[in-house]
């Protein structure tokens, strides 16, 4: 009879809440919403950097949305069919060059190609990440992880927007979105 460790499967203490693959997809969802949100706080910046109007950079947010409604139950309704780790790497994968792109973007129009890419991914992320509730904690903590995962998104637009703000401010709008990098 093989072991947990020779037969390669990870052992994960589902009897404590904030257990390491929990902090991952709460850390995850706090990134997907930093990512979403830091926009808002930086849009001078950007406009400033790629000699367009506020307003202009102010549009990304609202296509953003546009984007991120519809696709989110469509993303989540044909992830179904695949097997669900390798397309969370995928989306995360996407996600990250999406953010990269945001990063080292030369002018507005390829921002948006960026932006959109990313809210291509967000809500399916987040619909992929409910769906490892079972394997990663117990019927009791249920409720509390749905909660948590989606506080990440609330924590964001409170911590992440201003920390977005002031790294734009102080190092670049683009280091904004390396460290959304880091994070990823």
């Amino acid at each position: 009879m093989r072991t947990e460790a020779e037969s390669g499967k990870v052992r994960i203490d589902k009897e404590r809440f904030f257990n390491l693959p929990v902090l991952i997809l709460i850390a995850s969802s706090f990134m997907l919403g930093m990512s979403e949100f830091i926009v808002v706080g930086i849009l001078p910046d950007i406009a400033a950097d790629l000699k367009i109007s506020e307003v202009t950079v102010g549009n990304l947010v609202s296509l953003f949305a546009f984007v991120y409604a519809p696709v989110t139950p469509l993303g989540s309704a044909l992830s179904a069919r695949f097997p669900r780790f390798a397309t969370h790497l995928t989306l995360i994968g996407i996600f990250l060059a999406g953010n990269l792109l945001c990063a080292f973007a030369p002018n507005y129009a390829v921002l948006v190609v960026a932006r959109i890419m990313i809210a291509l991914v967000s809500g399916t992320l987040v619909a992929v990440a409910m769906t490892y509730v079972p394997d990663v904690t117990t019927d009791r903590f249920r409720t509390k992880f749905i909660a948590w995962v989606f506080s990440g998104f609330s924590i964001a637009s409170v911590v992440g927007v201003p920390v977005g703000t002031w790294v734009a401010n102080t190092f670049g709008w683009r280091w904004a979105f390396h460290m959304i990098n880091v994070l990823t």
